[in-house]
């Protein structure tokens, strides 16, 4: 194992207090398409998976909450996913 540096040690730390851990399961298969449709939409599949739970939020109900921990928009990157 590979003894971590200053740096490594500092981004792990800010990830753990600005972060949280979902895993998802889904059925083989799946995960290639979603990083397809990701690729196209020129995101990462975790900004794709993270933009789509935002905007089934929204249309439930939460939309002013998940805009106070975006900083104030919908989606943190893609705002074209919304309609």
């Amino acid at each position: 194992m590979a003894i971590k540096n200053s740096r490594d040690k500092a981004v792990d730390k800010y990830r753990q207090e600005q972060y949280e851990r979902i895993q998802p399961y889904v059925l083989k298969g799946k995960k290639a398409i979603y990083k397809k449709v990701a690729d196209e939409r020129g995101v990462s599949l975790n900004q794709y998976v993270e933009d789509m739970l935002d905007a089934d939020a929204a249309k439930s109900g939460y939309e002013d909450e998940i805009r106070e921990i975006n900083g104030g928009e919908l989606t943190r990157d893609r705002k074209d996913i919304i309609k």
